[in-house]
This record gives structure tokens, sequence and C-alpha cells, in this order.
């Protein structure tokens, strides 16, 4: 009786790892990760060294935008609310964004991004350009 117990207890436990262990994992799309919440931006600037760092003198940040929230909406329109803490007097501006097939680039409005990271905390966005110094990096940064 011991012994039927045992093996009956031992195969209800693998049972139980089996089904519990092998849930599917649910990958997001890129679309489903830039839509499925707010985004707030952490930092932008122009990264002149390219280290991929934004340091306080290339910061565009201002205390303003620290409470601004962006919302990539399903129709393909990018809301940004100004929050209490306003840079400017309208309380918010809209844009219009794609995400390339491949997803690897971002467009909002006429400006298009290739996309470092994007991901269930991270968004971050930059283009290439040659500024009067040399070559730069505009860098923007969102997170959750």
């Amino acid at each position: 009786m011991n012994c039927t117990f045992t093996k009956s207890f031992a195969l209800l436990l693998l049972a139980a790892a089996v089904f519990t262990g092998c849930g599917k994992s649910e990958t997001q799309t890129k679309t489903e990760l830039l839509t499925k919440k707010t985004w707030v931006l952490s930092d932008y600037g122009y990264d002149d060294n390219l280290n991929w760092t934004i340091e306080s003198s290339e910061s565009y940040m201002w205390t303003c935008d620290k409470d601004n929230v962006f919302t990539f909406k399903t129709n393909g329109t990018l809301s940004e609310d100004e929050g209490t803490n306003r840079c400017y007097s309208a309380t918010g501006y809209s844009y219009d964004w794609t995400l390339s097939s491949d997803g690897t680039k971002l467009t909002i409005d006429s400006r298009t991004y290739t996309i470092k990271t994007l991901d269930s905390y991270t968004l971050e966005i930059y283009y290439d350009y040659q500024g009067s110094n040399g070559p730069s990096r505009y860098i923007k940064r969102w997170s959750h």
C-alpha cells in the first residue's frame, strides 16, 4: 500500500510539473510592444561622441518633459500628453507613426528612426547625421 501511494504521489507531482512548467511563452510583436502601454520619455539628445550615452551636456531633456506620456495607438497615431508640468501652453500633441515591415525602423511624422531597443520596458530609437562638428547621433529613450 505504501509503495502504491508513493508511486501515485510521484506521478501526480510529475504531471503537475509537466502541465505547469511547459506553458506556452507568448511572444509579442513589435507593434504590440509599442501599443500595449503608455511610454514616458526618459531622455533625448545628441550623442556627439557616439558612445550611446547622452551626457548632461548632450541632453535636451527639460524638467517639464519628465511627466510627458506618449501613447502609440494601433490606428497609427501617437499622442503626447504634456502632463501637469507643461513645456508649452498646449496640453498635448498628435503625430503619425509607422513601423517598417521588418520591425527595425520607426517613422514618426516624416522622421525615420532606427530601433535600437524595443522590449517590454524600453524603447530606444536613433538616427545618425553629419553635424557641423562631424558625425553625431540623435537618441530618444522611453520607458514604462
